[in-house]
């Protein structure tokens, strides 16, 4: 027989024997318990995903605080002998525990039927097994009550002879109390005692000197003699009739029981197949529950031997330190086929054992089936053995010595270890003098290596370090150390040898320095440096790895940065799209309705023949639906202009007093000519007008739709209220082509401007009018084209901008559209 594991005690010295105990404690059924014994270690990677598989949907339940309703039951291996053997019949706790095993499957087949169990296929799959016979469930409840006993119509002659049974005990307890009633009136009762009932019968206490005044039967007598029990002769007929008839219903309770188990003894295997898969089943739920605790996963895993950890936990050690509030340090480890022998050194206590057993307790778990506390790109093989050689193992009985032992263990590895074979040995070669122990342990390394096992291996020979660097498929893993602090970080580095660190301890706990100096001149200098060099390469192997891991961190960062702005992006050109396409269906339904209107109103006028009267009616009628339209729509838009314009008006004059510049007193007529502070104002050379809001020396800020800006008061141009208003508020047009224009505007808007090559001014009146556009189209997204050059005319947009009461943010393009030369402007309309 193929020996898959050694030796013996290998789940003790690893410690999965603490695995199946937690497992035991979380099983519901003793039947599930047994069935932990019976664990097969799995080396076929379909068998083993199907049952991980099942375990990861009953964690998922659970996580989902789904309703699975396994529960316990009590164990039938009783029931199933007899049903296997004739004549032989099953009692009422037999009949109760099968009951509460029926009901248990029965509700795990029926929580499985519920939509939110879908999704879980191969748990449905595996219970597809569960045959429960209706017969058998129906064939119970005929015989048996809820309250767990044998129902009175089980059969004819029960329900006689319990009918008789009841009649008899009427008849005994009336005779009893009469008795009863009469003897205490003649005061020959004990004090507070009452009828009492002895081996079935009622029975009458009365004080031991009286007993002879009653006719009955003495059946007891009290301790101290004092009181009498005694039958009385009314009822010793009656009371042997109740025995009786008790004596025929027990024979026929046992009949009932016997045609019953002969009922459902051709059930007996589909019983035994049920109750083998409950077990099973109770059994991966408590994996389950284990893995939910744990935080278990169920990692990629693969038939070739592989091992590839990442943030592994020794499970032991974090629920220990769960409870203790103390954090797990990760191990990340890998043992592939280019690197199948790790070779772990650092210092004593530094977590190298540890690493070596949370490797093979994860590997035993995984093939015993359980779900691994490990990150999610952890990837897992198959290995059809393991073989371990850790602690002492020293044994008087065979006379053998801790180095002794050690060698057998390797004798064992090189016999029979192969390619897919798992070996860890925790400090190679210690146990005999250095130097040759060192030697012999390089020879076995290098065969084993020759061989293609998998392992990982913990030392301090300095040997073993150097062959791992020259020789395929070896390689070394440092435990991490601080040197400052002088403590182990416990954290695994591959691809480098660690430090023992034996002279910096020493000096740490205080041995005399003359006492180092002199250890280090016996083990020579070039060994020390080795060690100090090897420690100055771990130390700058950290740093980089700390900034390599900050690189790494800004990466993902800006990646996340740029998917922010790409999806920013996508959702913007989606409000577009959607603005314009609802703009385009308002102005559709506007027009639908006018030509409706025109049409109805040409077949008006053709029908009343061209008269004049009625045609003058028809028209009228006509240009007042025609106004209404028109005029509602301008309304919507310019009460909204002329809040927001009075709002701003309102505020620019709380926070700025009002004052003119001052200057020598003019003439009338001159003086209606100065711009002062609410003055109307138009720029030259453009159909930009204004209101005075401000006056500083030569400059003044004017209040231009809903912005403000500030202007040259020599490129001003006042203008009368009665201007201003007329450009402010135009005239509705009783033409209805200009609302089609007025539509057209908006469908066709650009939500971009290039005011390249303009001068300031221009360039701001432009984007005034565009702005002025936008809010009348009410577009939100705009672009403004205004290149890079001196930044000049950026800054003066931007100034602009700032001082726009809709607009709600600006900020350069993205880099590859443009950056600092186009100013992407974000509008709020509310």
């Amino acid at each position: 027989m193929m020996i898959t594991q050694y030796p013996d005690n290998i789940e003790e010295r690893l410690g999965f024997d603490q695995i199946r105990q937690w497992t035991i404690k979380r099983c519901l059924t003793f039947a599930g318990q047994e069935k932990i014994a019976q664990m097969p270690f799995y080396t076929q990677l379909d068998e083993l995903l199907k049952v991980l598989q099942m375990i990861d949907e009953l964690r998922a339940i659970r996580t989902l605080n789904q309703n699975f309703p396994l529960s316990h039951f009590e164990p039938l291996n009783r029931l199933f002998q007899k049903l296997k053997v004739d004549n032989a019949y099953m009692d009422i706790e037999d009949l109760l525990s099968l009951k509460t095993f029926l009901e248990v499957g029965k509700s795990v087949q029926q929580a499985m039927e519920h939509e939110s169990m879908q999704t879980y296929h191969q748990l449905k799959d595996f219970l597809k097994g569960l045959v429960l016979h209706a017969y058998v469930s129906e064939q119970i409840q005929r015989v048996l009550s809820k309250k767990g006993e044998i129902k009175d119509n089980a059969s004819q002659e029960l329900q006689s002879i319990r009918k008789a049974l009841r009649v008899r005990q009427a008849e005994v307890s009336t005779t009893i109390h009469r008795v009863y009633s009469k003897v205490k009136q003649s005061g020959w009762l004990e004090a507070d005692l009452s009828v009492t009932i002895v081996n079935g019968r009622l029975l009458i206490p009365i004080d031991s000197q009286h007993k002879r005044k009653i006719n009955g039967w003495v059946h007891d007598v009290s301790a101290t003699g004092k009181t009498a029990y005694i039958e009385p002769q009314e009822v010793i007929q009656l009371n042997n009739e109740i025995v009786e008839l008790e004596r025929r219903e027990s024979i026929e309770i046992d009949a009932i029981l016997a045609d019953l188990t002969d009922k459902i003894r051709p059930y007996a295997d589909d019983l035994i197949q049920a109750y083998d898969l409950i077990a099973w089943l109770d059994l991966y739920n408590a994996k389950a529950k284990l893995a939910f605790e744990m935080e278990a996963i169920k990692p990629a895993i693969y038939e070739q031997p592989n091992i590839r950890l990442q943030k592994a936990r020794h499970p032991i050690l974090w629920m220990t330190f769960q409870k203790q509030s103390r954090e797990v340090v990760p191990l990340n480890l890998r043992l592939e086929q280019n690197q199948n022998l790790v070779v772990i050194s650092g210092p004593n206590a530094g977590g190298k054992s540890v690493a070596l057993k949370t490797v093979g307790l994860l590997q035993l778990m995984l093939q015993y089936a359980y779900l691994l506390p490990v990150g999610g790109a952890t990837e897992m093989g198959i290995f059809n053995k393991i073989f371990i050689d850790i602690g002492d193992q020293q044994s008087m009985d065979n006379d053998l010595s801790t180095y002794s032992s050690h060698l057998l263990n390797m004798k064992h590895f090189l016999k029979f270890g192969d390619s897919s074979t798992l070996i860890l040995i925790d400090e190679f070669g210690t146990g005999t003098e250095p130097i040759l122990g060192g030697a012999i342990a390089e020879a076995v390394l290098e065969k084993l290596s020759d061989i293609g096992v998998y392992g990982v291996i913990t030392t301090h020979y300095s040997n073993l370090k150097h062959i791992a660097v020259s020789r395929v498929g070896l390689v070394n893993a440092a435990m991490l150390f601080d040197h400052q602090k002088m403590q182990p970080l416990y954290e695994l580095e591959l691809n480098q040898a660690g430090s023992s660190f034996a002279f910096e301890m020493a000096r740490k706990i205080g041995l005399p320095e003359e006492v180092l100096l002199s250890a280090s001149e016996k083990v020579g200098h070039e060994q020390v440096d080795f060690d100090k060099h090897l420690r100055e390469v771990l130390r700058d192997k950290k740093y980089w790895s700390d900034k390599r891991a900050k690189i790494r961190q800004n990466e993902k960062e800006m990646d996340r940065l740029v998917e922010e702005l790409t999806i920013t992006k996508e959702q913007l050109e989606k409000s577009k799209k959607l603005a314009l396409k609802e703009a385009q269906q308002e102005a559709k339904a506007i027009l639908d309705e006018v030509n409706k209107k025109v049409e109805q109103t040409i077949r008006d006028i053709k029908q009343a023949q061209a008269e004049k009267e009625q045609t003058k009616a028809i028209r009228k009628e006509f240009d007042e639906f025609k106004e209404e339209i028109l005029a509602k729509k301008q309304a919507e838009n310019e009460d909204q202009l002329l809040k927001k314009i009075e709002k701003l008006r309102k505020r620019t004059e709380e926070k700025k007093p009002k004052r003119t510049i001052p200057q020598s007193t003019p003439k009338k007529e001159e003086q209606d000519k100065i711009i002062q502070i609410g003055a109307k104002v138009r720029i030259k050379d453009s159909d930009t007008y204004g209101e005075v809001l401000e006056l500083q020396h030569k400059k003044a800020t004017i209040s231009v739709g809903q912005m403000q800006m500030q202007i040259d008061l020599n490129k001003l141009i006042l203008v009368s209220n009665t201007e201003f208003k007329k450009k402010l508020l135009p005239k509705t047009s009783t033409n209805i082509n200009v609302f089609s224009d007025s539509m057209s505007k908006k469908l066709h808007f650009s939500a971009h401007i290039d005011v390249r090559g303009q001068r300031v001014d221009e360039a701001l009146a432009s984007i005034q009018k565009f702005l002025d556009d936008a809010v009348s189209t009410e577009t939100k997204s705009l672009k403004i084209l205004h290149g890079t050059g001196t930044g000049a005319l950026k800054v003066a947009i931007r100034q602009l901008l700032k001082a726009h009461e809709c607009v709600q943010n600006f900020s350069d393009d993205l880099l590859e559209l443009g950056g600092a030369g186009i100013t992407v402007v974000q509008m709020s309309f509310d």
